[in-house]
C-alpha cells in the first residue's frame, strides 16, 4: 500500500494577511489544495491520502474534498505546530491505521503543479531504493557566507541540486527516523529528506521541473496563476 501525506497544516503568515491559509486560497474558485489532491487522488499508485490540517479548517476541509469529487479515500489528520509534528501526527495515523503500508509519499498542500509522471516515478524510485526525493538541476551559482556580507565559498552549480517535493521512502524506515529524533537540531527536522539523509539513507533521485513550485508568497501565486493560464491555453489551441 502506497499512502500519500499532503501537508495542509501551515498557516501562510508570508502569503497573506486575509487569516485564510494559503492553501485554502482558491484559483478560478478551487483551492489551491485542491488542485494538489485531485493529481494524487488521480494517480494509479496511490492508494490512499492522509493529510495533516490546521486547527478549525477540517470540515471546510472536508468540504473541500466532496466538492471536487476526490476520488481517493482521504483521512483528516491534526497538523503540528512545526511541519516535524505534522508528519509524525500522519505517521503515528498511518501505523495504527495501515499496518500494511509500504511507502509513504510526501508533499506540500501549496505544490499544486506536481505532475503524474513526478508522483509515479518518485512512487517507483521509493519502491526500488527504499527513498527517492524530487529535485531539478541548480540553475544560479551556489555559495556560502557566515555573515551575509562576505563570501566565505563558492560552488560549482554543476554539483549541486536543488531538492523538491514530493519525497518518498519506505514506511518502516521513516517511521522509524520520525520517532527517534531526540536531540536533533531543527535544521536537520526540517524535512525528511534531510533527516533521512542524517540517519545515513542512501537516497535515490528524480528529476522533476522547475514547474513544480511551492506557493509561498503572493508572487508564487500569481507564478502559479500565469502557469494554469498556460496550460488552458495549449489545450484550446491544440499546443503541445
Amino acid at each position: 500500500m502506497n499512502i500519500a501525506i499532503i501537508f495542509g497544516g501551515g498557516v501562510g503568515a508570508r502569503f497573506s494577511r486575509s487569516g485564510t491559509p494559503k492553501q485554502f486560497v482558491e484559483l478560478y474558485g478551487k483551492p489551491i489544495i485542491a488542485y494538489t489532491l485531485e493529481q494524487f487522488s488521480t494517480n494509479p499508485l496511490i492508494d490512499e491520502i492522509v493529510i495533516p490540517c490546521v486547527s478549525g479548517w477540517e470540515e471546510y476541509l472536508e468540504r473541500i474534498i466532496g466538492q471536487f469529487h476526490i476520488g481517493k479515500r482521504c483521512h483528516i489528520v491534526s497538523g503540528g505546530a512545526t511541519s516535524h509534528e505534522s508528519r509524525l501526527n500522519a505517521m503515528h495515523f498511518i501505523n495504527d491505521r495501515f499496518p500494511d503500508a509500504r511507502v509513504i509519499i510526501l508533499h506540500d498542500a501549496v505544490r499544486p503543479l506536481v505532475s503524474q509522471d513526478n508522483i509515479t516515478n518518485i512512487v517507483k524510485g521509493a519502491l526500488a531504493h527504499g527513498a527517492a526525493v524530487s529535485y531539478v538541476p541548480m540553475t544560479e551559482t551556489p555559495a556560502e557566507t557566515t555573515d551575509f556580507e562576505k563570501l566565505s565559498a563558492v560552488h560549482k552549480r554543476s554539483k549541486h541540486i536543488i531538492i523538491k517535493a514530493p519525497q518518498a521512502f519506505s514506511f518502516a524506515e521513516a517511521y522509524e527516523a520520525h520517532t527517534n529524533v531526540e536531540g536533533l537540531p531543527e535544521d536537520i527536522l526540517i524535512d525528511s529528506c534531510t533527516l533521512m539523509a542524517h540517519h545515513g539513507k542512501k537516497i535515490h533521485l528524480v528529476e522533476s521541473t522547475h514547474d513544480n513550485i511551492k506557493i509561498t508568497t503572493a508572487k508564487d501565486y500569481f507564478i502559479f496563476k500565469a502557469l494554469i493560464d498556460e496550460r488552458h491555453y495549449e489545450v484550446i489551441f491544440g499546443m503541445h
